[in-house]
């Protein structure tokens, strides 16, 4: 994984947190193409690894927008080249996070399937005897399945 963004963002200067902002959301596609790389390997468990970072990341994500709003509300406007570039991270987090979703649903209906096929054979034999009874003892198609003849046709 690459180096972290700092989150904390008390006594920033407005040049400070729009170059944090860039940082929080570049980081954040970066996670997610990870999480992404690790979902197309077909390892859908080793995406807890990447969870708890992509959530701090995009509550940073979240009020960072909005303190950028709240403090400097023309700051796009005003300075065209961080705009540009904030849209092109934008966008890159929007195509990431698409991908993620298609996979992570691709990977939680393998697993439901996986489960559904565990349980169908589970009902299966679920009826079928096993080669003790209740007791313990062993039943008599089995004592005499032994004989290489069913006398039970």
């Amino acid at each position: 994984m690459l180096p972290t963004a700092i989150l904390s963002h008390d006594n920033t200067s407005p040049r400070d947190l729009r170059g944090l902002l860039m940082d929080v959301v570049t980081e954040l596609v970066d996670v997610i193409q990870e999480e992404n790389a690790v979902l197309a390997e077909g390892l859908p468990a080793a995406v807890t690894a990447t969870i708890d970072r992509k959530l701090e990341l995009s509550d940073a994500y979240e009020e960072l927008c909005a303190e950028l709003a709240d403090t400097q509300p023309g700051v796009l406007a005003a300075d065209p080249d961080f705009a540009a570039r904030l849209m092109d991270v934008v966008l890159a987090l929007r195509e990431a996070t698409a991908e993620n979703l298609v996979r992570l649903e691709a990977a939680v209906s393998a697993s439901q399937r996986r489960v559904e096929a565990v349980m169908a054979a589970m009902r299966s034999t679920a009826g079928e005897t096993g080669t003790y009874d209740a007791r313990g003892g062993v039943p008599l198609n089995a004592r005499l399945a032994a004989f290489g003849r069913d006398y039970h046709a």
